[in-house]
């Protein structure tokens, strides 16, 4: 009972990375023997027995940051300098071909990660693996490079499900480039259930243009029960906010006033961090009877302003 749960995110654990050769003794015969004998050339001799379990299958979380961190420490430890990449994308192939189902995506793509054909050929075959995601994050972390293999992801994610209720975005300039940005904007619209965003423009330079990606949250005016914003500066495209019939949470931390002002505060708890004195009083009023909850914090903690 017990293995599924210590394998659901073994990459995002502090454990030591000895375990990644279990995963190997899933392969087939003859992916085993090219692996093997592409390991071997670099000093690292690995007998993939037989395991007890499928440890591949148990995989929820798959971060592509600490899925590389993990593999590096291992060929470090291994005092060899094999291919990361190649490794990397055989344990992919591998979670989604066991029939493991994601909980958590997280697409950080490292400078030096190229996904192969292969993997977005065995994502169409395999639905499963992205079918019951419920939290998408989108990080800083790609480059231009990497804008084509993220966009056919996150086109696989829209296709496999509508489960997602919780995304997480961090403003990256590379964002705005159309073949990303229309397969994002397909994701938020495509979900049935979406209940917390979260945008963090703090790498953008407090971003001004969003490009249709918070006008999509229009399409989820009757779910969305929680929006973080951070370091965001006024758009009109926050005007859809106002709209969102169940929204209960706002959190807004480093925002400038000119956004302060257009939000309607029609919720029952809301946090401000690093807010301005002059505008409270249009907060106060905005806010009315069905504020429960007021939290304000000059010098508020990132980790604390979004998971209190």
């Amino acid at each position: 009972m017990a293995v599924p749960i210590l394998w659901q995110d073994p990459f995002s654990s502090d454990r030591r990375p000895l375990f990644i050769p279990k995963y190997f003794s899933s392969l087939g015969e003859d992916e085993k023997f090219i692996l093997k004998e592409d390991l071997e050339k670099h000093g690292i001799n690995e007998d993939f027995s037989n395991t007890i379990f499928d440890y591949a299958k148990f995989l929820k979380v798959l971060d592509l940051w600490n899925l590389d961190n993990k593999v590096g420490r291992w060929i470090a430890f291994k005092l060899s300098l094999a291919k990361v990449n190649h490794i990397i994308n055989l344990l992919i192939k591998l979670f989604i071909e066991s029939g493991a189902t994601l909980h958590k995506l997280d697409l950080n793509f490292p400078v030096w990660i190229e996904l192969k054909p292969v993997i977005f050929y065995v994502l169409e075959e395999n639905k499963q693996f992205f079918s019951r995601i419920q939290h998408l994050c989108l990080g800083k972390k790609i480059s231009d490079n990497h804008i084509g293999s993220a966009a056919t992801l996150l086109k696989a994610l829209a296709k496999s499900t509508t489960k997602i209720s919780t995304i997480e975005l961090q403003w990256f300039e590379s964002i705005c480039k159309p073949q990303l940005l229309h397969a994002l904007i397909n994701v938020i619209k495509s979900q049935e259930q979406l209940r917390l965003f979260f945008l963090d423009g703090d790498y953008g330079g407090y971003p001004t243009e969003f490009y249709g990606i918070i006008s999509a949250l229009e399409s989820q005016k009757n779910s969305l029960q929680e929006v973080i914003l951070d370091h965001c500066d006024f758009s009109a495209e926050f005007e859809v906010l106002n709209k969102c019939k169940n929204l209960e949470t706002l959190r807004i931390r480093n925002c400038t006033t000119r956004l302060l002002k257009l939000l309607d505060y029609k919720v029952s708890t809301l946090y401000v961090v690093d807010f301005q004195n002059y505008a409270m009083p249009l907060i106060f009023e905005k806010s009315g009877k069905l504020l429960q909850r007021l939290i304000l914090e000059l010098n508020g903690e990132f980790g604390k302003f979004r998971d209190e």
